[in-house]
């Protein structure tokens, strides 16, 4: 399993929207030959693998974070693909 932060969330979102943030972080996760469904297995999978390492487990457990939002894709061939942005309201 790979996982990876991405870069400046801010900019996915328009200008109007920014304003209600004060901070956004994302993490990501792919795996491969992990099984053609999503499945509550796989969600904790990527859950443990960000757990594990000390700066994805320092934005995950983040004091100020109010919000989250979870994409889990699978291509139907053993690929899955987690997408996880947390956010702290202004």
């Amino acid at each position: 399993m790979r996982c990876a932060s991405i870069g400046n969330s801010f900019e996915a979102l328009d200008q109007a929207d920014r304003a209600n943030w004060a901070s956004l972080s994302t993490l990501a996760g792919e795996c491969g030959g992990c099984g053609t469904e999503p499945t509550r297995t796989g969600l904790e999978d990527f859950a443990k693998q960000w757990l594990d390492q000390s700066g994805y487990r320092a934005t995950l457990l983040g004091a100020d974070l109010d919000a989250a939002g979870l994409v889990l894709r699978a291509d139907g061939k053993g690929r899955k693909t987690a997408l996880l942005v947390l956010g702290t309201r202004r």
